[in-house]
Formats: C-alpha cells, structure tokens, sequence
C-alpha cells in the first residue's frame, strides 16, 4: 500500500470520525455535510446516530478486512447529505448553497475512491469519485471568483495580498480539477491539494476555533480542510495506476 494512501485513509478518517463526536456532543447534524430539516421529527435522535454512524464508519475504514465497507458506510452517509444539499440549492438559487454543497460531494467523491481502490474490478466507483472529487474542485474554484469579497474576509490579517490569493487560489483549485478531469498531471494536482488543504488547517481554521471555541460551525470548517487533506491523498494514490489493489488486504 502506498504511503499517501496510508495516510489519506487515516486523516480522513480521523477527520469525519471528530466530526461524528462533534454530532454526538451538540447534538446536532453534521454543520454543512448533511442539511436536514429543522422541523424533522425525531431529529436529535437521528443525528446521534447519525453521529455514531460515521465515528463507526471512519474506525473501520482503518482496519484492512473492515476497510472497504467503512469507506462505503462514510460514502452512503454522505450521498444523503448530497440529496439534502440538492433540495437546499432548488429552495435557494443564486445563494452559496450549491458551493456548501459541493464540500459534501468532494469527500463523498473520496469515500468511493477509497472503496474502489479496496476492490477487485470497481473501475466504476474510481471513476465516479475521480470526476466528483474533480468537478467539485471547478466548483471551488469558481466561488472564490463569485464571492471573491467573502474569501477575502477569510484569509488571515497577517497575510498580505488578499486579493492575489483569493483569486490565485481559485485559479490553482480550477486547475486542480482540470488536471483530475483530464488525468494530465493528476498526481501532482492531488499533491499540492493535500499540501494547500492541510496549510489550511493550521493557517486559517486553528485560528478561527481558538477565537470561537463554541462554534460548532468552525469546529465543522476546520474538520472538512482536514479531512479534504486526507482526500487529496487518496485521490493521489488512486491516480497512480489504472488498478490499485493495496497488497495484504482483503476486499471486504
């Protein structure tokens, strides 16, 4: 097993697994990745268990027998959330919805990577997830460009030049999903990421939770860079060959 695979599997799984004890302890739905009704009924419960289930699902994407079931249980969580996001984009057109969206769509992308590459001939799971992972990066890059004025406000005070990186990083994020899109220098691409998306981390998010230590929605923020980082890695590994079967492990 490659060595960015090994460590794309255990950030992301770290990553969505603080987020599932973030559920449980608010609790609450996911922040951003799965926007259920407010008016649900029954709604702490099933988000407990919503929680659960992707503490659950992140531990076992870990192990190798249980790896490939993990990744699909995170996978079928978030294709939920996808669905949900799908109704919040028709209620708000012409809002960031569709943008929020897509930070669901790109880790779900990568859960099914992950699945594809833990099994003998799912060239279509690799494939679905590579043009996901790369059509939520034009999607990312394209929102620095429509709201250029929010990405300003992010970027931390003490980094001059907010305009150069709120529209350099979005050029870089367009050309990340062209090159996944394409296959031309994928690799590379899914390299910088995980470098770009773990800087982050530390640079942007920490920050922010220190200044709000409360706020779930930083906690949330701070937890999908992270897990964005692992993905990356993920995705790097899967476009190293046509077929990747890690060695030693047994397709659940």
């Amino acid at each position: 097993m490659g060595r960015s695979l090994i460590a794309g599997r255990a950030i992301f799984a770290a990553a969505l697994a603080a987020m599932g004890i973030l559920v449980l302890v608010r609790p609450d739905f996911p922040p951003v990745l799965v926007p259920v009704p407010s008016a649900l009924p029954g709604r702490a419960m099933l988000a407990a268990f919503s929680g659960a289930w992707m503490i659950a699902a992140s531990v076992a994407v870990l192990p190798g027998r249980t790896a490939r079931s993990g990744a699909l249980a995170i996978a079928s969580l978030l294709s939920v959330g996808m669905l949900l996001h799908v109704r919040q984009v028709f209620r708000n057109p012409g809002t960031p919805a569709w943008a929020i969206a897509f930070e669901t769509v790109v880790l779900g992308a990568a859960a099914f990577t992950l699945a594809g590459m833990l099994a003998r001939q799912s060239d279509g799971l690799r494939m679905a997830g590579r043009w996901g992972f790369g059509v939520s990066l034009l999607a990312f890059g394209l929102f620095h460009f429509l709201y250029g004025t929010y990405i300003e406000s992010v970027v931390p005070v003490w980094i001059p030049g907010h305009l150069f990186w709120t529209y350099g990083i979005g050029c870089a994020l367009i050309a990340a999903g062209i090159a996944m899109l394409s296959g031309i220098k994928a690799r590379l691409a899914a390299t910088m990421l995980a470098i770009m998306f773990g800087s982050w981390v530390f640079i942007v998010h920490a920050p922010r939770v220190a200044a709000a230590p409360s706020s779930a929605d930083e906690w949330s923020s701070l937890f999908i860079a992270l897990a964005c980082c692992g993905a990356s890695l993920i995705m790097r590994e899967s476009t190293a060959s046509a077929a990747v079967e890690p060695a030693g492990e047994t397709p659940a």
